[in-house]
């Protein structure tokens, strides 16, 4: 149901999987502190309200990544 949704809206999505070393993280961190990479958050949720993070990503309404905070 989800990817039939996806569809719908003209979304495709690619998972890649990749074992990453040390010189290709600093590069990705290098991209970031230059401001070339943007990382949208939506909503920031504590551990304790999961159920709540998965019900708002379920409403497809979501416009950047849900966070979990472990130490809120």
């Amino acid at each position: 149901e989800f990817m039939g949704r996806g569809r719908l809206r003209q979304i495709n999505a690619v998972n890649i999987i990749k074992k990453c070393d040390g010189a290709a993280l600093a590069q990705i961190g290098a991209l970031f502190e230059a401001n070339h990479l943007i990382c949208v958050i939506d909503q920031v949720y504590p551990m304790t309200e999961v159920a709540q993070a998965h019900a708002h990503v379920e409403t497809g309404r979501a416009r950047g990544k849900i966070v979990l905070d472990a130490f809120q």
